[in-house]
């Protein structure tokens, strides 16, 4: 910025507003965010809030890239104060504690969050303090911000406190999952839920009446896509109806019927699938004497209806709700979490004749911009994510005004905001594909038999879901405050970050990774698959896991060193078994060499004994032991010069430690560092003593290692 332009942005700082901040900050692809934040009447003059609306303006201006935080933290805390003081005089300088003990207890925000929100306000104080313009406030009201900002409370980062997301395994409580294999089931299902309902848009599109309806559709300047309750276009729905019914397509025909709950209700509780004939009774139903459909509301037993979610003309023609969840899931297990699958657009899509990427921003992240997994032509990724690229693509075309967030990659709003229980719309068809008894859920076992533990999995989590929902339903006495319930479906969810966070955490440890180098690398390239740091990958998603699958890994991994540990154990404990360690007053007996006029402390004389072994045979290394080229046994004589050599053994070996860069020969000097090690333990101390005296006095050659 000139010279210039920065003295006229603080000559319109100081004009502006001391209660509004009028703030903009640039969001994602360049969009424009403006937002107000202002102080209500009764709080007018409170300079501690005067000071965080000074901050926003002059980031404002800056165009500062973590603006959103500081607007949304700083509104949050003005709503906080309006409700609870009733003027400046009556807010105590510790606020900040008060409002951290709220935020705990009322709003039930967990430690990490706590700590971001104060923060902010921290971050804010302390760039006011530093303004020349903070001093032109009256003494009292500095005094007050001041104490404001020495007492704000300090969170530590700690695992226990803080804890982790929930990974899939932890969402359920009636029975234990492993992550990996959740994931590779889902992925299954997934892909089998998504290729059907490609069958059932085929099916229904190629009928000649729907085709026409369609091309009206396309034509029309407000063309009436989605479906409505009240007063739908009958003309269009009839069509789909009988484009059903001729598909005679089992999975198909339930799909529809499945908006009605007493049939959704018959479906829960079969024990097997409906036949095509009883399908078409239940169907036959919901028809009017005169061949038309039911109305909404002439529903009795005998005149029953159906509704066209998810059967529309928009999810004809582009992705439904529920594929466009199932899609999210594939996304998650690629690691785009939430906020990274909102921002993106049909432009973010890199397809090609080989492979299929996309973009996408993970803003917590140092790299903020990243690519997704890359997926090669043949597999199913690629032919779903191209598919849905290819119906987004041409339904913009044709439709683009229906559409208020043209060109982007997802038409829904967070379909995980809503509950996954038996009463959701939005899931239904997902949850009808998980309940046994269903074509749709024969249907996709058949295809992907694997797919069926996640089917068991999700239909847990949605009966769970239900049963806590209908408890906290349940009328509450009037004079207890109701708390908001930790465990109901909303905190429950399988939502595309619960999915991440399973992926994040199983990968598995290796301990047999040849290298340093190695080791390194591999953790490189999978926390980046992951879209995280090495140390975030370990210290945050797989340190602080709980699930059954890092406990497990944790287990393999303990076992695998435990075999390693043990494979060591067993070569000392034969090295040992095989070493005889004898004093010199054995020698003579042992050996039948006479050593009575042998000097213990006398390098000659322990030459002259080991030129008495080497004519009986015997060859002596590395660092003194005595052994016959035919044999696995080796004799040690307790002597200090058998000391000093054992020690300058054991330093030769350190120093090699430090200067090998192979795997597998470190691990050969260790097994040989802790032989030494043992031998010299059986040494007396004052024979180790004077052989560390006789390696600082004499020139040992160096050990050969």
């Amino acid at each position: 910025m000139s010279k210039l332009a920065s003295n006229q942005s603080k000559q319109k700082s100081k004009n502006l507003d001391p209660h509004i901040a009028e703030i903009e900050y640039k969001g994602f692809y360049k969009s424009v965010v403006h937002k107000t934040v202002s102080i209500p009447p009764k709080l007018h003059g409170f300079v501690f809030l005067q000071c965080l609306i000074r901050f926003l303006q002059d980031k404002s201006s800056e165009g500062f890239y973590s603006l959103y935080k500081f607007a949304g933290g700083s509104q949050a805390l003005i709503t906080y104060l309006n409700d609870n003081y009733e003027n400046p005089r009556s807010i105590p300088t510790n606020i900040l504690q008060n409002y951290a003990d709220y935020l705990s207890d009322t709003e039930e925000q967990v430690t990490a969050s706590i700590r971001t929100n104060i923060s902010v306000f921290s971050v804010m104080l302390q760039w006011s303090i530093a303004q020349p313009w903070f001093k032109k406030f009256a003494e009292k009201d500095r005094i007050f911000v001041l104490s404001a900002y020495d007492k704000k409370i300090s969170i530590p980062k700690n695992s226990m406190l803080d804890g982790t997301a929930p990974a899939m395994s932890e969402l359920v409580k009636g029975k234990e999952f492993d992550d990996l294999e959740l994931l590779d089931s889902l992925i299954r299902f997934c892909f089998g839920f998504l290729l059907i309902f490609k069958r059932h848009r085929d099916l229904i599109t190629s009928n000649r009446r729907v085709k026409a309806r369609l091309e009206l559709a396309r034509a029309s300047e407000k063309p009436d896509i989605d479906w409505r309750v009240l007063h739908p276009n009958w003309d269009d729905y009839n069509e789909i109806f009988n484009a059903i019914v001729d598909s005679r397509d089992a999975t198909l025909v339930e799909r529809l019927l499945l908006s009605n709950q007493r049939f959704q209700n018959a479906f829960m509780d079969a024990k097997k699938p409906n036949t095509l004939g009883e399908l078409y009774t239940k169907l036959k139903s919901c028809v009017r004497e005169v061949g038309s459909l039911c109305f909404t509301h002439l529903l009795s037993e005998e005149n029953q209806y159906v509704t066209f979610e998810q059967l529309d003309i928009r999810s004809l023609l582009s992705p439904c709700e529920a594929e466009e969840i199932c899609l999210r899931w594939l996304l998650g297990i690629d690691r785009v979490q939430l906020s990274g699958q909102q921002q993106l657009t049909l432009q973010d899509i890199d397809l090609t004749p080989t492979h299929v990427t996309m973009s996408f921003f993970k803003r917590r992240s140092n790299e903020s911009q990243r690519d997704s997994t890359s997926h090669k032509r043949k597999t199913y990724n690629y032919r779903v994510i191209s598919y849905v690229l290819q119906l987004r693509e041409r339904f913009e075309k044709f439709f683009s005004a229906t559409n208020s967030d043209q060109q982007k990659f997802f038409q829904f709003d967070n379909p995980f905001a809503r509950k996954q229980n038996h009463s959701s719309v939005t899931f239904r068809p997902i949850i009808l594909a998980c309940t046994p008894g269903t074509n749709l859920y024969e249907e996709i076992g058949s295809i992907f038999p694997r797919a069926k533990l996640f089917q068991e999995y999700f239909k847990l989590l949605v009966d769970e879901n239900t049963s806590a929902n209908s408890e906290t339903d349940k009328p509450h006495d009037s004079k207890e405050k109701k708390k908001p319930n930790t465990d109901s479906p909303l905190t429950r969810n399988l939502t595309a970050n619960v999915i991440a966070q399973s992926r994040a955490i199983i990968d598995p440890e290796d301990p047999t990774v040849t290298s340093a180098f190695n080791r390194r690398t591999k953790a490189e390239v999978a926390a980046d698959g992951n879209a995280h740091s090495v140390n975030t990958s370990h210290d945050i998603y797989k340190n602080r896991s709980q699930t059954a699958h890092r406990l497990g890994q944790r287990s393999k991994f303990v076992g695998a060193v435990g075999r390693l540990q043990e494979e060591d154990a067993r070569k000392l404990s034969s090295l040992m078994s095989n070493t005889t360690i004898i004093t010199l007053d054995k020698v003579n007996d042992i050996l039948g060499w006479n050593v009575s006029s042998f000097k213990p402390n006398d390098v000659d004389d322990f030459n002259k004994l080991i030129s008495t072994a080497e004519a009986d045979g015997y060859n002596c290394a590395p660092f003194g032991w005595l052994s016959k080229p035919t044999s696995i046994e080796r004799i040690v004589i307790v002597a200090p010069v058998t000391a000093a050599l054992i020690l300058s053994f054991i330093k030769g070996c350190q120093i090699e430690l430090k200067n090998s860069s192979s795997q597998a020969r470190n691990h050969a000097i260790i097994v040989q560092l802790c032989y030494a090690k043992m031998v010299l333990r059986s040494f007396d101390r004052r024979t180790v003593a004077d052989g560390r005296e006789m390696l600082e006095e004499f020139d040992f050659p160096p050990a050969i290692i």
